[in-house]
């Protein structure tokens, strides 16, 4: 059995009708110039600045660029960048690895080394991730890649790098509008459809403007599971939107509001068994996907002319559900506890997280000899985790078993008729830090960077496990855990002319938190620290 997705040339384009940046005539105006990537500006270093002036390996995908290439999610665009690859595990539970630092070679389990963030706004959390945000790349500004390691600016889970979604937001200046249709089709699979709209709407000119994005799209599946009798199982939905607000009171402030959602909705797992013939899968019952990700965000940007201040608060929820057909090992279990279970044996898994963020930071204006950013931040993530195992009639047959030897032991182990094991996770983390970087420009080619990070992080989690694994017991384990240490990184930047540059130095954190079970680690086949 092969665990991986296999690639495919997914999608040939039949239908596309794009109308973008339509504006009304009294804002016509004549198109810029494409900007080349030494000429996008990033702000993926906690200030705006040229990729080229960055000390730091950064790469930035325009939303033209992404445009161009057709590309919706990181499948279509994210191992264009030198150093990234995509482990294609799952809609919504893939991962990027940068610079080849993971913690597993399969999907990442434990704290991930790959920060992702929106506008700034991590979308990560202490621990296990709860959904690898891949959020659809319409209307989005552009896509930056930080190479890691990067604990000085972005703290935890970016030993490998960090990269930063910038969606558009909301222009007081124009009203415009974009809207897409896509139909594709798809070997052995029928049509792909989707629809995306944009809509952006001075409500005061230069002061007050609304965004607001919508996409959904169906993606064919192209994997026919026999063992269940479904031609073109892994089907694929995914449904979303932004809404921003813009308020600029004064010509040195800005207010800025965003909200997004997406809902990924995977029909079956996307691994084929080449011994059944290409493009086919056996299972005893479908192994659905379903991933959300809403996020909320305030963002206060303020020129005091020696400095631009940034202050962001933001509130998010994430929450994974994903089915796993374990029917091959039901003869184990039938063995083991005197039971005689015949409907398809299942694996629920997933949880939810609730995270709050805040951060605050100065940062000098450009041009100076001596440029500098400093700032503090605080996140705390409340996060819920759960695996239960269980098939139809689980109940009756402990009623029946001689290993249980209770003809009521059902409604004990099994209270719902069918789930007879599990294991439930509360983990609470925070972290809170300042943060600096002070750079010297020797000359407009030279300049160095060094900065630091004092952090202090601290993870709880408690685990219940119940079932016929503590039947007549109740076992809980709380495992409090702690971290505190300060992360130092140096950087130098060297330019003698456009051709000249080097870079060295930096390191990375990763908060403390327990290795998975023994158990998972081993059905999962992955490797932990």
């Amino acid at each position: 059995m092969t665990n991986f997705k296999t690639a495919l040339l997914r999608k040939t384009c039949l239908l596309a009708i794009v109308m973008s940046a339509m504006a009304l005539p009294a804002f016509a105006q004549d198109a810029a110039p494409a900007a080349s990537s030494e000429d996008v500006v990033v702000t993926v270093t906690k200030r705006s600045e040229k990729v080229r002036s960055v000390s730091g390996s950064v790469s930035a995908m325009t939303g033209k660029a992404l445009e161009d290439l057709g590309a919706d999610s990181y499948a279509d665009y994210i191992q264009r960048v030198p150093g990234a690859v995509f482990n294609n595990y799952m809609p919504g539970v893939s991962h990027v690895t940068l610079r080849g630092i993971a913690t597993s070679s399969g999907n990442a389990q434990g704290q991930g080394t790959t920060g992702y963030y929106l506008n700034d706004v991590p979308l990560t959390e202490p621990g296990w991730t709860i959904v690898v945000p891949d959020i659809d790349t319409f209307d989005v500004n552009r896509v930056e890649v930080l190479r890691g390691p990067q604990g000085t600016l972005f703290g935890a889970a970016s030993m490998g790098g960090a990269i930063n979604y910038v969606s558009n937001v909301a222009d007081t200046s124009r009203f415009e509008y974009k809207l897409q249709a896509d139909v594709s089709s798809t070997k052995n699979a029928d049509t792909s459809t989707g629809l995306k709209a944009m809509f952006n709407v001075p409500l005061i000119e230069d002061k007050l403007a609304v965004r607001v994005v919508g996409y959904a799209s169906q993606e064919a599946g192209y994997l026919d599971n026999i063992g269940v009798g479904v031609d073109g199982a892994n089907e694929v939905k995914t449904s979303g939107g932004r809404l921003s607000f813009v308020y600029t009171p004064t010509a040195d402030t800005r207010l800025t509001w965003l909200s997004m959602y997406q809902q990924t909705d995977v029909a079956d797992s996307s691994y084929q068994i080449p011994s059944l013939g290409d493009l086919k899968r056996s299972t005893s019952q479908l192994e659905p996907v379903k991933t959300e990700v809403e996020l909320h965000s305030l963002r206060v940007d303020h020129d005091f002319g020696w400095a631009n201040f940034t202050g962001i608060a933001s509130y998010g929820k994430k929450s994974q559900a994903w089915t796993i057909d374990y029917t091959p090992i039901e003869i184990y279990y039938n063995a083991d506890l005197d039971l005689n279970l015949t409907a398809p044996l299942y694996i629920n898994s997933g949880g939810n997280s609730e995270n709050t963020t805040f951060e605050a930071r100065l940062a000098s204006p450009k041009g100076d000899k001596f440029e500098w950013v400093a700032g503090a931040m605080y996140y705390k993530s409340d996060k819920y985790l759960y695996e239960v195992i269980g098939a139809e009639g689980a109940a009756a047959e402990f009623n029946t078993s001689a290993w249980a030897n209770d003809p009521n032991a059902g409604a004990v182990i099994a209270p719902d008729g069918e789930v007879f094991n599990g294991y439930y996770t509360k983990v609470k983390g925070t972290e809170q830090a300042v943060f600096g970087e002070l750079s010297y420009n020797f000359t407009p080619q030279w300049k160095v960077t060094v900065g630091g990070r004092l952090f202090e992080t601290e993870v709880y989690s408690g685990t219940l496990q119940d079932g016929f694994s503590t039947y007549n017991t109740t076992t809980h384990i709380n495992t409090p855990l702690f971290s505190s240490s300060k992360s130092k990184d140096f950087g130098i930047l060297a330019e003698g002319g456009p051709d000249l540059q080097g870079v060295a130095g930096s390191d990375g954190i990763r908060p403390g938190f327990q290795g998975l079970s023994f158990r998972y680690a081993e059905r999962a086949g992955s490797q932990h620290l």
